[in-house]
């Protein structure tokens, strides 16, 4: 399990290893600067001082998380039928524990695929 948490320590994760992470090059991500690991909802545990600011962005299919209090990108989750679907944001994580994950790229600015094969 990887841990994270903000930078007030108000919003905190608890997640199994990613089998990547990702940076993505949409107009939000690459902004944000978030680096997103896709993790099972039912085996991610968040803790939550004060109920997270959202932000729902375009076509509403993803709600954008936040820590009221510093502001820091904590995950999104999905608005589509299927709840089944998160990403952390591992920049929240301890740079150690993630510096062994593979890192890949994804194109949400064009093409909507990873710039690399597949694992």
């Amino acid at each position: 399990m990887i841990e994270g948490q903000c930078a007030c320590g108000a919003l905190a994760w608890r997640a199994p290893e990613p089998a990547w992470l990702h940076t993505c090059t949409c107009s939000y991500c690459r902004r944000s600067g978030a680096l997103w690991g896709e993790v099972p909802p039912a085996q991610t545990e968040l803790f939550i001082m004060t109920p997270p600011l959202r932000y729902v962005r375009g076509d509403a299919c993803l709600a954008f998380n936040f820590c009221r209090t510093c502001g820091n990108l904590g995950w999104w989750s999905s608005l589509e039928p299927n709840p089944d679907r998160m990403k952390l944001n591992f920049r929240l994580a301890d740079p150690a524990l993630i510096a062994n994950l593979r890192m890949r790229i994804f194109d949400g600015a064009d093409t909507w695929r990873y710039l690399d094969p597949d694992p």
